[in-house]
């Protein structure tokens, strides 16, 4: 969905730029399309069809996009935490000496 969103919006940009192969991405839009996240028109020639996401696939986008940030923000502070502990491990070794 992110690829349609950058304006990657036929099957041949979103192949390219995902380096999926030609089944798995045409799995996928089926998937996003019969769950109404995105939707198609047939572009002035009639050969190539062009991707959008619909507000129901952005409005998804954006949750995951935050339950995301929420887990990266998660990993930081545990990160912080293990390094607070190492750095006070690490004096209190020097003290004991």
């Amino acid at each position: 969905m992110l690829l349609i969103l950058e304006g990657n919006n036929c099957f041949k940009k979103i192949i390219k730029e995902s380096n999926y192969s030609k089944k798995s991405v045409s799995n996928v839009i089926k998937k996003f399309k019969d769950e109404g996240l995105i939707k198609y028109h047939v572009n002035e020639d009639k050969r190539i069809k062009e991707y959008e996401l619909t507000e129901k696939g952005l409005r998804e986008l954006k949750i995951y996009n935050r339950k995301l940030n929420q887990k990266i923000e998660n990993l930081e502070d545990k990160h912080e935490l293990i390094n607070n502990r190492s750095f006070d491990d690490k004096s209190d070794r020097k003290m004991k000496i």
